[in-house]
């Protein structure tokens, strides 16, 4: 039942470190780069999974780092989406500028890119297994599958994890290294790090990613989003209470009908001791 023991795990081990196995010779890195760091990314085609924003650390890297221009390759998949097609002409279009700008000003091809409908999970491993860093770095993320994946791909050697701070999965894998994908700086100084890991950090990294993994089954996350739901229902002994904080502000929350601890803000009041006042501070939790 254990991620750990599922499919993915089992899949993980037919595959070499250099993307071997049924499918991996399609995402060895070309003639001329095998000794090359490849840093990977798989995203949907939609501005919120922050591909620019990707690309632009990218950037700012290569300007930063110029000894790592010629040690590293970038390979970047981009999922087609069937639902919102402007978001998707919008977002390719800006991609595709970004990758030919930097190609063209560094002469040579350092992204690789390529777009396509899907991508089974032998053709992810295979490519995940030859990652020496995935990055992941949208503005808004939920419940995404390939970072887990990707620990579980590089069980012999580990790789390095960079994930948006921003990812639902950022808050259990504890072994990544975290950015804000709005600052390039932040990132291009984060690829660096990862670049230059020792492998026994890589290790420790990956074990305490590994613990969550081993230690949460589906079964156990399926159970929790269920109590979640039961738990969200209103009890008839609970009442929803708005607080306010003046000005059309507030915010809402359950209390129990017994309770007196949480009153509601008498904004009359509040707006009289703010215009009566000489010194006035806000905390704000």
């Amino acid at each position: 039942n254990r991620l750990a023991d599922s499919q993915v795990q089992q899949l993980a081990h037919r595959f070499s470190p250099l993307g071997g196995g049924d499918s991996g010779s399609r995402f060895r890195p070309g003639r001329g780069f095998q000794n090359m760091k490849l840093i990977v990314g798989i995203d949907e085609i939609e501005g919120l999974r922050g591909m620019s924003l990707k690309l632009l650390g990218i950037m700012r890297f290569l300007e930063m780092y110029p000894e790592q221009r010629n040690s590293i390759v970038i390979k970047q998949i981009g999922v087609r989406l069937d639902s919102r097609p402007d978001d998707y002409l919008s977002t390719t279009n800006e991609v595709n500028k970004l990758i030919a700008r930097i190609n063209k000003r560094y002469g040579r091809k350092i992204i690789e890119y390529e777009e396509r409908s899907s991508i089974c999970l032998n053709e992810r491993l295979a490519l995940l297994k030859a990652a020496d860093i995935f990055l992941v770095t949208p503005v808004r993320g939920g419940l995404n599958m390939l970072p887990f994946e990707y620990v579980l791909a590089r069980n012999d050697d580990p790789g390095c994890l960079i994930l948006s701070e921003f990812s639902a999965c950022s808050r259990v894998l504890n072994g990544a290294l975290r950015i804000n994908p709005f600052g390039t700086d932040q990132l291009a100084k984060t690829i660096e790090q990862a670049l230059n890991m020792s492998e026994a950090e890589r290790r420790a990294r990956r074990a305490r990613d590994m613990n969550f993994i081993d230690n949460h089954s589906l079964y156990l996350w399926s159970k929790r989003i269920i109590k979640d739901i039961v738990d969200a229902h209103q009890a008839e002994s609970e009442s929803l209470v708005r607080l306010g904080f003046g000005l059309s502000c507030g915010r809402a929350g359950l209390t129990k009908k017994s309770d007196k601890v949480f009153q509601p803000l008498d904004e009359v009041l509040l707006s009289k001791s703010y215009n009566t006042s000489k010194k006035r501070v806000f905390f704000l939790d």
